[in-house]
């Protein structure tokens, strides 16, 4: 699915943000270059071959799952404004790297192949009132964030499996495979669970997999084109959950 290029909207206020990032010393800030495929299966098994005949990259030793509760408003306005292209295009989600760490909050911008990214670690007392839906919570995280929209709530999971390279640059390219989502449900709270997947309502999001570049420049978008999906549209996980889902035009 291709990004569009659209006018200026979003709920988020920037001058807040920035005067908080300047007085918090645990938020983590990411300005780079993001493009995200799905592939075949074929595609994406190939690409640590690819990889290993090219200098300077290496692998990560650790693959993971990875578990990301992603948050909306009641009217879906965020997934709204990504299908649309409305830019810049925002995702909040919660997202965890192991189930007894606390999770991140992270917040991601996106103009065109630009991404700004912030991210602070979370106690587990608000993560769990968060995993529930509790309405304190909501709004606690709402203040962290700076939220100036409508009120904030949980609404789908996505899990995956995650491999994971490290290049020339900053470069770092991943491949995600396993993916699949579920609606969030305020009686689902066993991160540990959800981590394994031994939930029975996830729902396969796509075929194959998806293999994305980060990078802090175009130096390297090049690699694209040998690993041979430069061609590709750039791709979504947080949109697609929100069609499979049929969240769209929904205020469930």
């Amino acid at each position: 699915m291709a990004i569009d290029d659209g006018p200026l909207g979003s709920s988020w206020d920037d001058e807040v943000f920035v005067e908080m990032n300047l007085l918090r010393s645990d938020i983590e800030q990411f300005q780079r270059i993001e493009r995200k495929f799905n592939v075949d299966t074929a595609t994406g098994d190939g690409v640590g071959g690819v990889l290993s005949g090219m200098s300077g990259w290496q692998p990560e030793h650790r693959h993971a799952w990875t578990l990301s509760l992603y948050l909306d408003t009641a009217q879906h306005l965020l997934l709204h404004n990504s299908i649309q292209g409305v830019e810049p295009v925002l995702h909040l989600r919660l997202r965890w790297y192991a189930p007894e760490d606390p999770p991140y909050v992270d917040h991601k911008e996106r103009r065109g192949r630009k991404v700004d990214k912030w991210r602070v670690q979370l106690s587990q007392d608000l993560c769990f009132e968060l995993v529930r839906g509790t309405t304190d919570a909501c709004l606690e995280l709402a203040e962290i964030l700076q939220w100036k929209g409508a009120p904030l709530t949980p609404r789908f999971w996505v899990r995956y499996h995650r491999q994971a390279w490290n290049g020339p640059n900053r470069a770092r390219l991943t491949v995600d495979s396993s993916i699949v989502a579920q609606r969030w449900r305020p009686d689902v709270v066993d991160i540990q669970h959800l981590m394994n997947g031994d939930e029975h309502n996830w729902e396969p999001l796509v075929s194959g997999q998806v293999v994305e570049m980060k990078s802090s420049n175009e130096d390297n978008l090049e690699l694209l084109d040998a690993l041979g999906v430069g061609s590709l549209f750039s791709f979504s996980k947080f949109r697609a959950a929100g069609e499979l889902l049929d969240l769209v035009g929904s205020s469930r």
